[in-house]
């Protein structure tokens, strides 16, 4: 029999009736830690109008994380990605993060991020998808708040794929260059199930190239705030 700790997850596109839980796991996530919180105007957004590259994971039924991402064009804003502290150790975050990708890879060619310079985990988790830190932007929300910026490219994933369909991060595709066909035959990232019973994040030692293993376990099964990733000062960085 399984343990609450093992129990089935399921994360799917957010519902416009996902506000009021959206809410409570702000207070309860970052709230609870003495940090803002989203208002409500940018969550009701979130539900309404960008709910297809947002995702909320339950447990058995329950929220217990989310993750949330704009799409411009062929450009996807990532901003905030929560767990609740209980389920911080499992593979709720993992799962967020495949149907992050799956959007990502589906959609848009590339993917921005803000961080604070000593936001170390966020910074890893980023490294840990592939992404490369373009510049600095300062006075980003005020005077003296600087923000690294980074990028993440579909050329970038794409050469990560094999370690990511052994994750479960992306769906297993063959030959590569019929990728594009497979994730569009799939459809839209609506749900997606886990009972983990595949490979935990971390016993994959060659997940990371630029931060240590143990830090990529790490972030990979925290919820973290990726703060706002919006660049608009930064134009087209390179």
């Amino acid at each position: 029999m399984k343990t609450k700790a093992a129990s089935r997850y399921h994360v799917r596109a957010l519902h416009s009736s996902d506000f009021s839980a959206l809410q409570k796991l702000e207070a309860e996530i970052f709230g609870a830690d003495g940090e803002d919180v989203l208002c409500p105007y940018y969550l009701r957004l979130c539900t309404e109008f960008f709910s297809e590259t947002c995702f909320v994971a339950l447990a058995d039924g329950r929220p217990v994380g989310y993750l949330l991402c704009f799409v411009r064009g062929r450009e996807a804003y990532c901003t905030t990605l929560g767990v609740l502290p209980e389920f911080q150790r499992t593979r709720v975050t993992l799962l967020l993060l495949a149907g992050f990708l799956r959007a990502v890879l589906r959609d848009v060619e590339t993917c921005w991020f803000t961080v604070k310079p000593d936001n170390d985990a966020a910074r890893a988790l980023h490294a840990v998808l592939g992404a490369t830190e373009a510049g600095v932007v300062h006075d980003f929300y005020g005077p003296g708040d600087s923000r690294i910026v980074s990028k993440l490219e579909r050329g970038a994933l794409e050469l990560r794929r094999a370690r990511y369909e052994r994750l479960g991060l992306l769906p297993k595709v063959a030959p590569v260059s019929s990728a594009a066909a497979s994730v569009v035959a799939t459809g839209t990232i609506d749900a997606f199930d886990d009972d983990d019973s595949t490979e935990e994040p971390g016993n994959d030692d060659d997940i990371v190239t630029s931060v240590s293993p143990a830090l990529a376990a790490d972030v990979l099964r925290r919820g973290i705030h990726l703060n706002s990733a919006r660049v608009l000062p930064m134009g087209g960085a390179a």
